[in-house]
């Protein structure tokens, strides 16, 4: 009885039909397709009939989610959307647009095409307004839009700048252990946010570590303390960690680029970028290739965007320009 159980169970295991890799690879691909979120992805010639009506109906939906935040109307298909949807995006455009120039920081991001003319009188005052508090700090000539001035304010911009250069103490760089003087040079705005990565003006990069101001500053001039690890800036004083010390080199042909001593690389993605999904292989401009190596799912279309990846510890880690959030990465080649 014993063998008889043992060869029925065996030949059970034997007939059970296996998933072929063409069955794995369409059930993958359907629900890339029923996501609705990488058309260019589905490869739509696979799906059945009534798969295809079901993977349309999702695509419209997350188009239509895209285009409500008004935040990306060059990712909105508005071709795909009905008259009184076409409305509705309509007015949230119009009211993120007016959220960006409102502040008067952007006028290079504000669509002042689209104001109203209300709107356009707030949002000209608003500019008007930064350009002059940006004016008077006096450390920022080449910021400062003259144009905007009055006669008065010119005089007093004047006086800003004479006493900003007459002030001004002897700059220092990371590698010393007192503090200096310095400027940031990126990212531009600078926020002031936990994880967010900066180069001061000799090349060192650095880490905010546990703060979160939304300074939006440009170009900023900073106090670092390298010994205490803080930065001081605009009377606030932050959390600072230095990551490198020095500009990595340049790859050249007949030297790949490798991590340098500081083990930072800025380079930028080879072609399309669309997010990383758990072991995203990403290959960039200077030959290497990496692969992601912790688990994160980001959807995020870009062209050839910034990267830097560098050394936290005995992991390296990657940021997307334009890309919140990082992950770990190991380098394939």
């Amino acid at each position: 009885m014993r063998m008889t159980v043992v060869f029925v169970v065996a030949a059970l295991t034997f007939v059970t039909p296996q998933r072929s890799d063409a069955q794995q690879s369409t059930e993958q691909n359907l629900q890339t397709c029923l996501s609705g979120k990488y058309p260019a992805l589905c490869r739509h010639d696979l799906l059945s009939p009534e798969e295809r009506v079901r993977v349309r109906s999702a695509e419209l939906r997350e188009n239509l989610g895209v285009c409500l935040t008004g935040k990306y109307p060059a990712l909105c298909n508005h071709s795909e959307l009905t008259a009184e949807q076409a409305a509705a995006v309509s007015a949230a455009e119009r009211a993120e647009n007016f959220s960006v120039c409102s502040t008067g920081k952007y006028p290079a991001l504000c669509n002042h095409a689209i104001l109203s003319p209300d709107e356009r009188l707030r949002v000209t005052s608003a500019e008007t307004a930064e350009n002059l508090r940006i004016c008077m700090d006096g450390r920022y000539p080449i910021l400062c839009q003259r144009s905007l001035l009055t006669p008065e304010q010119t005089k007093d911009v004047d006086a800003a700048e004479a006493k900003a250069v007459a002030v001004r103490p002897s700059t220092g760089s990371a590698t010393s252990s007192r503090c200096f003087e310095t400027t940031i040079m990126s990212p531009t705005p600078f926020m002031g946010n936990n994880a967010e990565i900066f180069k001061l003006a000799d090349g060192s990069r650095w880490e905010v570590k546990y703060e979160y101001e939304y300074l939006y500053e440009y170009y900023p001039s900073v106090v670092v303390c390298p010994s205490r690890g803080t930065l001081a800036i605009r009377g606030k004083t932050l959390n600072v960690q230095q990551l490198s010390t020095e500009r990595p080199s340049l790859p050249t042909p007949s030297r790949p680029a490798l991590p340098s001593s500081a083990d930072v690389i800025e380079s930028q993605i080879d072609g399309e970028f669309s997010g990383w999904e758990g072991e995203t292989i990403f290959k960039l401009r200077n030959g290497q290739i990496w692969q992601q190596s912790s688990y994160a799912y980001k959807y995020k279309y870009a062209y050839s965007p910034k990267v830097l990846i560098y050394k936290s510890g005995s992991v390296y880690k990657m940021r997307v320009d334009g890309v919140d959030g990082e992950i770990s990465v190991i380098r394939l080649k």
